[in-house]
């Protein structure tokens, strides 16, 4: 928490994002699941002021996992979804094509069959022929 303090600081809100969300990572393989929560939330509002949406992103998508593993559903969800528009809107499809694999596992695993056709749906006009194919498939499992 000290090199928090620091950067705080100097005002360099960046790489306190960086610092919160490496602590974060760090905190929930400790398994303190609520204060990796913490950090991550105050990493996405620093990751909010850099208009990072990359980095927004991936903290989105590790909020939707700690809630999945609280068994905050509805939380999960919601995390996961955010995580999957601000990929499609920033047009990283590579990392909206992964974290839609990981949403459909997630809604397989707990019966969402809806979660699932909904997010492939939304997600189905960005993606190229080849991926789009890929879709239908995961498609059917839902």
């Amino acid at each position: 928490q000290l090199s928090a303090e620091i950067m705080r600081d100097v005002d360099r809100s960046y790489d306190l994002a960086v610092v919160y969300q490496n602590m974060g990572d760090l905190y929930r393989k400790m398994g303190n699941l609520k204060e990796a929560e913490s950090l991550f939330k105050q990493a996405f509002l620093l990751y909010q002021n850099a208009e990072d949406l990359l980095s927004q992103a991936q903290i989105q998508h590790n909020l939707g996992s700690i809630s999945a593993q609280l068994g905050e559903l509805k939380k999960a969800i919601s995390s996961y979804q955010e995580s999957l528009n601000t990929l499609l809107a920033s047009g990283n499809l590579d990392q909206a094509f992964y974290a839609l694999k990981g949403i459909g596992g997630f809604a397989l695993y707990h019966g969402l069959s809806s979660l699932g056709r909904d997010i492939i749906i939304k997600a189905f006009p960005y993606f190229e022929e080849e991926r789009k194919a890929i879709l239908r498939e995961w498609l059917k499992q839902f």
